[in-house]
């Protein structure tokens, strides 16, 4: 891929500046890596479909045409869909049938504009077609994603989903900074720090410490795998990389430990690592105080 092809791929499909910028190099990327990002992006299926090729295209073709036309006896079936915050998981209401996806998209514009709906809410809509089988009964054929009035991802029955959250780019941030995770609309941002980042490339390298949004307690995860928020021992793990919006975020005035925390790693790799070993129960030998009584302090709120 050129640079300027490159360029207009990144701007498609990269929401975060940051992130932009350092994947500007075209020897970061590969194939496998290009169609990963289409396929997981939240970005709407025609605009994936002019990027993709072979049977990845195909697939995305095919579920866009599913999603336009209907046979005799398929029906769609339009719900509503939010993260919901006294749960800490999705939560669905069934608006009810509809005879076309064009009309799913009239209810939904209506509905947005009657509860003047924020384009940075965690709300979406899930659009579900139907087909009527010689039994008689209703069959589900898809299950379409939609954010506000676009549909980005889709779910053909008995076929592997159209993304995956486990998406696998290097980042441009260091041990001690504080990126936000942001799944949104699947999930509000969850502010962390990045304590690992190993050699940029492991599905695993980067280690985080996050306040999980439901116990209020501190935790360390992989971030690649997008367990950020699986509130409730995995209950619920937002079905979009954090990678697309991976960006510096300006902290709260109270959210104190993880500002004193990134001061004190400071870009050290080794510190970094000692601190996750620290959190994790692993004896360090001579380490920093500052790291043992920060460790300390962090492991009061961890159990």
């Amino acid at each position: 891929m050129n640079l300027e092809k490159l360029t207009a791929f990144l701007e498609t499909f990269i929401p975060s500046p940051e992130m932009r910028a350092y994947l500007s190099d075209p020897a970061l990327w590969d194939p496998v890596s290009v169609t990963e990002t289409v396929l997981c992006a939240p970005a709407p299926l025609e605009t994936k479909a002019a990027w993709l090729t072979g049977e990845d295209k195909r697939r995305v073709d095919d579920a866009i045409r599913e999603m336009k036309t209907l046979r005799d006896g398929d029906i769609f079936t339009l719900s509503a869909a939010w993260f919901d915050e006294e749960i800490f998981n999705e939560k669905q209401a069934f608006e009810g049938p509809v005879s076309s996806f064009e009309k799913a998209i009239e209810m939904i514009r209506l509905e947005r504009e009657e509860e003047e709906a924020d384009e940075d809410s965690c709300e979406w809509y899930v659009l579900e077609k139907w087909r009527l089988e010689a039994s008689g009964n209703y069959a589900r054929a898809y299950t379409f994603t939609l954010f506000g009035d676009e549909a980005v991802f889709f779910k053909k029955e008995g076929d592997r989903p159209s993304r995956t959250v486990d998406l696998n780019l290097p980042v441009p941030f260091e041990v001690g900074d504080l990126p936000t995770v942001d799944c949104r609309p699947f999930a509000p941002p969850v502010p962390a720090l990045l304590l690992e980042k190993g050699d940029n490339r492991d599905c695993c390298c980067l280690q985080i410490l996050y306040r999980d949004l439901y116990t209020r307690k501190w935790k360390v995860c992989a971030l690649k795998h997008g367990l950020v928020l699986n509130a409730v021992e995995g209950s619920y793990t937002p079905p979009l990389s954090p990678l697309y919006r991976l960006s510096r975020l300006d902290l709260p005035k109270d959210d104190g430990a993880l500002r004193q925390t990134g001061k004190a790693l400071a870009g050290n790799d080794s510190k970094g690592r000692a601190l996750w070993k620290l959190l994790h129960g692993y004896a360090v030998e001579e380490a920093d105080p500052e790291l043992q009584e920060i460790a300390a302090k962090l492991l009061s709120e961890m159990k």
